[in-house]
């Protein structure tokens, strides 16, 4: 059974399933490509690390770094047959700090998987292909690595393909001389002898996904990818349609719009 949208189904975006996604999704586009480079190019699957801090909860700061409780007795006195006798309240215990809890910055980190188009003769990097994740895209440490990774990239001789199959965060940074572009999803294509300009695809969630060229060393003809086709066939044989809560909204949520308009083709075929 293929997506049930025209491009990109929403509900594979959630957190629970984009993991699984994206690494079905780069095997499969590794079969897809070796299978198109020729003898002279070999794709491989790659391990990226990368080392998150996450900082203590906001609801923490502010707290002093101290918090004293001060407690003391009240006089008090002892009747007599002359007269009373009062007696001085006992002198306050020395006064004791008590604690509080707090959070430590805790480092984890998390591995994602990219391709890498080589040639077999020399191992020179020909073509860097980058499926992102929440990780690359979130402010923080992740975004951060991933934009110093791409810069790497750029000031190489290699080009780069940028696959965003997800509307959570902002995009990565590109410049657009008319302003603003904004899209639910999005593909770049940075050819290395023609940087800093870039080929980019954008593309809603009601758009198809549009096939995109993967270049290669110069004088080599291009290779096309059809996302769709591939994202159709990992749906299938992983039989997503039987995981995804179509009856619950999707993560991140849709807008008013969309929701309907999703529902309604969701309806259509029986899934919802």
């Amino acid at each position: 059974m293929p997506i049930p949208f025209p491009g990109m189904d929403p509900w594979l975006e959630g957190p629970g399933l984009w993991p699984q996604v994206h690494h079905g999704l780069i095997t499969f586009l590794q079969i897809d490509l070796a299978q198109k480079v020729g003898d002279k190019f070999a794709v491989a699957v790659i391990l990226r690390t990368y080392t998150l801090t996450e900082p203590p909860p906001k609801d923490t700061e502010g707290l002093p770094d101290v918090m004293v409780l001060r407690e003391r007795g009240p006089a008090y006195t002892v009747e007599a047959e002359h007269p009373p006798l009062v007696i001085p309240a006992a002198p306050p215990p020395p006064e004791t700090p008590m604690p509080i809890t707090v959070t430590l910055p805790r480092q984890e980190e998390i591995e994602e998987y990219a391709l890498e188009v080589r040639k077999v003769e020399s191992g020179e990097l020909v073509t860097a292909i980058e499926l992102l994740s929440p990780t690359n895209k979130q402010p923080g440490d992740g975004r951060k690595q991933y934009e110093e990774k791409r810069q790497t990239v750029l000031r190489t001789p290699a080009h780069l393909v940028e696959i965003d199959l997800l509307r959570i965060y902002k995009p990565m940074t590109f410049f657009w001389e008319k302003g603003d572009l904004r899209s639910d999803y999005r593909i770049l294509i940075s050819r290395a002898y023609k940087r800093p300009n870039a080929e980019l695809y954008p593309f809603n969630l009601r758009d198809l996904i549009p096939r995109f060229p993967v270049p290669l060393e110069k004088g080599d003809p291009d290779v096309t990818v059809d996302l769709r086709a591939l994202l159709d066939d990992l749906y299938d044989r992983a039989r997503y349609v039987k995981m995804i809560p179509y009856r619950h909204p999707p993560e991140p949520p849709l807008s008013e719009s969309d929701m309907e308009w999703a529902a309604g083709l969701l309806r259509e075929q029986g899934l919802r």
